[in-house]
């Protein structure tokens, strides 16, 4: 009898574990690069296989290590390129999602960016300056909180439904800014960068690119609210204490 109590206090407390402790296990979990090794393509950790692209030309430098395990550091030439599969790419007016990284900067230049030149282009884009700026399928939202303070900072850009209209919110360092943005509708074919953006449509040259450190960047296929991404802060994407879990090193 008390093996048998005790099997069931052990398996209860097994099940209370929070599912969204291990963020990258996630269904919604799109694309996880944790950035913890010098390696090309960049791994992808979710359960897709969104492997970041590198090139001799502009190759971004591994660091060995950055706010959670390694990251990678941007000299204002480089980029990551995600491509553009369906996973990782959204209609901003009906979809919800989030994507959000780790940033280390002194200066400009776009994070997460599914754009190019022009506003209409500009469908998912995460960028510096100064402060933190979105565009949420041509709407552009600006956060007015300056992140390039040579600090670790955390950045996301949250995508969601409000009442049957969709809407943007910034998060930084966890806290939702006050400044909320309409959704627009403008879509394109571009590839999804970490940067960089595309210079010009159809899919080419890259502009706006970064400068510093970027760790842990992630896109998820839902919208993830201030207690999620706070968790995210404080654990890492794969390294949550809830879960008794430390990084995947495979």
């Amino acid at each position: 009898m008390t093996k048998k109590i005790l099997l069931l206090i052990v398996l209860s407390l097994f099940l209370s574990k929070p599912a969204e402790a291990i963020w990258c296990d996630q269904a919604s979990a799109q694309g996880c690069w944790l950035m913890d090794f010098d390696e090309d393509p960049i791994r992808d950790d979710s359960q897709n296989s969104n492997t970041g692209a590198l090139t001799s030309a502009n190759n971004p430098d591994f660091v060995a290590s950055c706010q959670f395990g390694g990251c990678y550091d941007f000299d204002g030439s480089d980029d990551i390129n995600l491509g553009q599969d369906s996973s990782i790419v959204f209609t901003p007016n009906t979809d919800d999602f989030t994507i959000m990284a780790w940033i280390k900067t002194v200066g400009n230049g776009a994070v997460i960016a599914q754009a190019a030149q022009t506003s209409e282009s500009r469908q998912m884009y995460m960028y510096v300056q100064d402060s933190l700026v979105t565009y949420v399928g041509g709407t552009q939202t600006d956060s007015g909180v300056v992140v390039d303070t040579g600090n670790w900072e955390h950045v996301a850009v949250v995508n969601y439904d409000d009442s049957g209209t969709q809407k943007h919110r910034l998060v930084i360092n966890g806290t939702t800014d006050d400044t909320v943005g309409t959704s627009g509708s403008s879509t394109t074919s571009l590839d999804v960068l970490i940067g960089a953006r595309r210079s010009s449509t159809p899919n080419s040259g890259q502009a706006f690119q970064f400068t510093g450190q970027v760790d842990e960047a992630a896109i998820f296929s839902d919208e993830k609210d201030d207690t999620d991404i706070n968790d995210i802060i404080d654990n890492g994407l794969v390294q949550a204490a809830a879960a008794g879990r430390t990084r995947r090193m495979f």
